[in-house]
């Protein structure tokens, strides 16, 4: 458990934004919605937005269009 960002989401302190690959085979996108989801039922304490690239399967991209990108929620 200590491993799982969720485990240490009380302590943030700075704005968030969760981006994930809609197709990521390693990290199912569930995953990066609980998280949001959360972050998001601490009351406002830190600023939270998510966003999916739509096209890509992982993170490993350094720049993307951003027609590629929209909210997740």
């Amino acid at each position: 458990m200590e491993r799982s960002p969720i485990y240490y989401a009380e302590q943030a302190r700075t704005p968030i934004l969760i981006m994930h690959g809609k197709n990521d085979t390693r990290v199912h996108p569930s995953q990066s919605m609980e998280l949001y989801r959360y972050l998001k039922t601490l009351a406002g304490k830190v600023p939270v937005q998510a966003g999916c690239y739509m096209k890509a399967k992982a993170m490993a991209i350094p720049v993307l269009p951003r027609s590629w990108i929209m909210p997740c929620v």
